[in-house]
């Protein structure tokens, strides 16, 4: 069952899902949607995962900065 909060997020992902399909199938060969679905899965997991280490490097430099910040207040 679908929240309905999350109906508008749902309805623009599989939106997207479908334009990024649609897009691959003008420029590629291929034997069945799976295959574009693998793709547009493929592409949008490798653009999660270099979100996540953009967070996560933001989050490590963050901290560093306090870290520094901290400790000149502290001297």
């Amino acid at each position: 069952m679908i929240n309905p909060e999350d109906e508008p997020l749902i309805r623009e992902a599989a939106r997207k899902i479908n334009e990024r399909i649609r897009s691959y199938a003008k420029s590629y060969a291929f034997k069945d949607n799976q295959d574009l679905l693998s793709m547009v899965a493929l592409q949008y997991t490798i653009s999660a995962l270099k979100h996540e280490k953009s967070m996560a490097y933001r989050d490590h430099d963050l901290l560093e900065k306090l870290r520094q910040i901290d400790k000149a207040l502290v001297e």
